[in-house]
């Protein structure tokens, strides 16, 4: 597969190459959904180019994510190294290379630590250490901790990609609507108790069940779908195939036709599902580990995102606005009408609009008007007579 890159990918790649030059680790920040694997790949492709015996560790957080950067690399003629070959490239989970990395023969010339926002923990510090003369790139679309502490004890520089607001002028990134926790509510309250960390730094899978994947909050979640989504299809991520499964089940039993599917679930079952998803037959999907946009899945995602309805304008309660959600809301809104004028004004720059510049100005103007019309109702809520 030819490996075509956007402009702020090969401008992404081309700093990371000036940085090498005079750093040994970079960390570099791109939102989800703007192709860091095929940022990655382009970088473990020249370092073919910049050393004579290349030899590449890309690290990851989680067992089940080898097999799926290994498969996307294998798309751009990158094929991963077994224990019986001699191909460049290695990928190994963090858990393991913490175990092994010491009888390993070779020595790398460059280690990749994708999700690199999970290099907090001592595990990643230990690995890039022993290593002083390889170079290191952390990529992640949160290059912070989270006490809000920045990584300049493991990477000497951070490389930033372009904003949120423009990827979504340039039409690379969809416009959305965030809905969250309340910082000072039960699940909130639940997870800040936990105060253990895995290898990878994450949370440990026991403590998560015991606080998370319980009837409460299961309940919490399948009420949260009801009242907010409550006629659209969507995916639901888990922290666990076995979590996917409950919730899965959970939904079931209070009459939303749900599944669980994951990196287990056998290839042909899987597209199967995935297509009664697309038609209508399934009306919502949870996973742990699958549809995940840092490996290639961005176009297939955008399509689910699609079959499930697109953005949706939740029936909107006054009694759930105050005056800082209702600034917000029409923050959206304002934010949506710029995006718009400013494609429009581009478009017009030279005279005339192509079709893919019209094709940008029309997803801009549906989102506009979704966004007007959430403010609206918004507005006919709180000031409607009772």
């Amino acid at each position: 597969m030819n490996m075509k890159l956007f402009d702020y990918q090969e401008e992404m790649v081309e700093r990371i190459g000036k940085a090498f030059g005079k750093l040994q680790s970079v960390m570099v920040q791109m939102p989800t959904g703007t192709g860091k694997t095929y940022l990655l790949a382009a970088v473990v492709k020249s370092e073919e180019r910049r050393v004579k015996n290349p030899c590449v560790w890309v690290v990851a957080h989680r067992r089940e994510l080898v097999v799926q950067i290994e498969e996307t690399l294998a798309r751009f003629d990158l094929p991963t190294s077994t224990d019986d070959d001699t191909a460049f490239i290695k990928v190994k989970s963090i858990q393991w290379l913490t175990l092994h990395y010491r009888e390993m023969r070779e020595v790398p010339s460059l280690i990749v630590i994708d999700e690199a926002h999970h290099a907090v923990a001592k595990t990643y510090a230990e690995v890039m250490r022993a290593f002083p003369k390889a170079k290191k790139l952390g990529l992640t679309a949160t290059p912070y901790r989270l006490k809000g502490e920045g990584f300049a004890d493991l990477f000497d520089t951070l490389l930033t990609s372009w904003s949120m607001d423009r990827f979504i002028a340039k039409g690379r990134l969809s416009l959305y609507d965030y809905y969250s926790i309340k910082p000072d509510g039960l699940d909130q309250r639940l997870i800040d108790s936990l105060k253990k960390r895995g290898a990878d730094g994450d949370y440990l899978q026991k403590e998560l069940n015991e606080v998370m994947d319980v009837r409460p909050s299961l309940e919490r979640l399948c009420m949260t779908v009801k009242r907010y989504v409550a006629r659209k299809k969507g995916i639901v991520y888990a922290f666990s195939i076995e979590h996917a499964e409950h919730i899965a089940e959970f939904y079931r039993q209070n009459d939303i036709n749900a599944v669980a599917i994951s990196s287990k679930t056998p290839s042909n079952e899987r597209k199967s599902l995935v297509e009664q998803f697309k038609k209508g037959k399934i009306r919502v999907l949870v996973s742990v580990d699958l549809f995940s946009l840092e490996y290639g899945c961005t176009q297939f995602i955008e399509e689910l995102c699609r079959a499930a309805g697109g953005r949706f304008v939740p029936d909107t309660c006054a009694d759930d606005l105050d005056a800082v959600e209702m600034a917000n809301i029409q923050l959206h809104e304002l934010s949506a009408r710029g995006l718009l004028f400013e494609a429009l004004e581009s478009a017009l720059a030279d005279g005339e609009i192509t079709s893919c510049e019209e094709d940008l100005i029309r997803k801009l103007l549906n989102k506009h008007l979704s966004a007007t019309q959430h403010s609206i109702e918004c507005v006919i809520s709180l000031n409607k007579r009772q």
